[in-house]
């Protein structure tokens, strides 16, 4: 097949997915939606080949990729016979049904984010609290039938071995809260130094490198809707139910563990295990490289 026919072939596959991520029609991308269109094919990508696709979509430092820029960095990759990276986005595409079925998860999941907002416009009340009351009040009543109502983290969360490593750790884990609660230095974070918002987790699991194709961004929006949702049910005072208190951050991590390592690849590990070993070698280890940035006044912010 001569090139020009390959790059028409290429434009003609990559173009509906990137006009789902060019949601204003500007013509470009954000570098970040680059990698969460990765994500959204149910790439495997490592941290390193990520941070290559980042570098090679966006080497200026712009924050933004066209779509003819894309195509050319694949034609590029593809020409030095590069592994991961966008060719890996290519392979992706190339799949049975094209990344159907990962876009119409992420569809749905965007889908439910709109209705969320539009549905419980009350002042104050931000995207996590009003997935929360969508769940309550209108998925889960319609869905209960089909529903297990157990919570199959909570014999975990509250064994006593999962709790003396939490307690281990509680001083590390309190920095980590701390730190990542200050993420947001926009005026509206001001206020919420104390807590954590949907928007801070998001940032603390991207750039402590948490993301694979176990923990999505679809999956942890479930996540933190649920851990809120649990407050709620469990008859305890919530001030904020759009933000995370510390105990709550603490549940959060505990189950995005469960996400990253779940049951069905442990090979019969106990969860405290996998634990403990999600917090010494995946976790805190990027929090500490990150508090020296902060204190060093390097730290990437938010906003």
């Amino acid at each position: 097949m001569a090139e020009d026919d390959e790059a028409d072939e290429l434009r003609e596959k990559l173009r509906p997915i990137f006009d789902q991520f060019d949601a204003d029609g500007s013509g470009s991308v954000s570098t970040d939606e680059v990698g969460q269109m990765a994500m959204s094919l149910g790439m495997e990508l490592t941290s390193e080949q990520l941070e290559q696709l980042m570098l090679d979509a966006d080497p200026d430092g712009s924050g933004e990729i066209e779509f003819e820029e894309l195509i050319d960095v694949l034609k590029r990759q593809s020409q030095d016979g590069a592994e991961g990276g966008m060719v890996a986005l290519l392979q992706a595409v190339d799949d049975d049904d094209g990344g159907v079925a990962s876009m119409v998860l992420y569809e749905f999941i965007h889908a439910l984010v709109r209705l969320a907002w539009e549905c419980y416009p009350k002042p104050g009340i931000g995207i996590g609290g009003r997935l929360g009351a969508l769940l309550e009040r209108a998925v889960l009543p319609g869905s209960s039938h089909l529903l297990d109502s157990t919570d199959p983290m909570e014999a975990e969360l509250s064994s006593k071995h999962v709790q003396a490593i939490t307690a281990f750790y509680n001083d590390r884990l309190l920095e980590a809260f701390k730190l990542f609660a200050a993420a947001d230095s926009s005026l509206s974070g001001q206020a919420t130094l104390d807590t954590m918002s949907f928007e801070e987790l998001v940032f603390m699991v991207k750039t402590t490198k948490l993301y694979d194709s176990h923990l999505t961004v679809a999956g942890l929006t479930a996540i933190f809707a649920q851990v809120n949702t649990l407050q709620v049910d469990d008859g305890e005072k919530d001030d904020d139910a759009d933000e995370l208190n510390f105990a709550e951050f603490k549940n959060c991590l505990c189950r995005i563990a469960n996400a990253k390592v779940p049951p069905s690849v442990r090979g019969g590990e106990p969860f405290a295990n996998v634990w403990q070993a999600f917090l010494q070698i995946m976790f805190l280890p990027q929090v500490k490289k990150l508090l020296k940035d902060a204190k060093r006044g390097t730290a990437v912010k938010l906003s």
